[in-house]
């Protein structure tokens, strides 16, 4: 069960306590507060003593509180609801787990990725419901990965749908013209040619070396793709705007 699923469960759960407090809970403490304070008004009365206002305060107060119960299910609805509207369509955090992406992101690196960059998905089930901006040459995605979609897995996008990626001689070209690659750590030391179907993406990382991506098990299904990433904010002394690289675009 992934991360979006267990937050999309805890949203559901704690709103319908929410809404189980606001239309039946919370109405009837506060009839039961009242009778009570009714009571309590008249015994007063009858002993002639005076009403006192704090006292009938604390006696409200603690019947119209919620118990405990509520406490940690209704009232985490309004946080729960919060996350999951920033995580499911705006920015969602991601830890890099491995080199595949050196130099340009390190191990244990935090980053936000933007959620509606490539357009609107619905949490979950991940259907893009809102179109945006098509997967670019360079930009670094995060995706899911295709032998395993419940893992999230990072790198560059090399070829869009209709390119022909040809890899040889530690250089990389798309439609027969060479990339320039500036973030790699290394050129690449295997060779290869594919042609990237529609509605797919060709992605390498760039520890060219040492990263299973496309080269290894093929292309990225656009409806798999996640965000793009845009910045490092952790550690600190890494923190920084991920800039598109200045490639060399391929010809159609």
């Amino acid at each position: 069960m992934n991360f979006a699923l267990i937050l999309f469960l805890l949203t559901v759960f704690t709103m319908c306590a929410w809404l189980l407090d606001l239309l039946i809970l919370a109405p009837a403490r506060r009839r039961a507060a009242a009778l009570r304070v009714a009571t309590w008004e008249r015994d007063q009365l009858a002993r002639g003593a005076p009403a006192d206002a704090s006292a009938r305060r604390r006696i409200e107060d603690g019947l119209v509180r919620r118990p405990a119960w509520l406490e940690y299910t209704a009232g985490l609805f309004p946080v729960f609801i919060v996350v999951f509207l920033l995580r499911s369509f705006l920015f969602e955090p991601f830890k890099i787990p491995s080199g595949s992406m050196i130099p340009t992101l390190l191990v244990g690196d935090l980053i936000l990725v933007n959620k509606y960059h490539y357009g609107v998905r619905l949490p979950v089930i991940n259907k893009k419901i809102i179109a945006n901006h098509d997967p670019q040459r360079g930009d670094v995605m995060v995706f899911r990965f295709p032998r395993d979609t419940s893992i999230d897995y990072i790198k560059r996008v090399i070829g869009v749908p209709g390119d022909r990626v040809e890899i040889g001689s530690g250089v990389v070209r798309v439609n027969g013209q060479a990339l320039t690659e500036p973030y790699i750590a290394e050129l690449p030391g295997y060779t290869g040619m594919w042609e990237v179907p529609e509605g797919e993406l060709f992605v390498l990382g760039d520890n060219r070396n040492h990263s299973s991506d496309s080269h290894d098990w093929g292309f990225v299904r656009q409806e798999w793709v996640v965000g793009k990433a845009v910045i490092i904010y952790w550690p600190i002394d890494r923190i920084r705007v991920l800039t598109h690289p200045n490639l060399v675009h391929a010809a159609p």
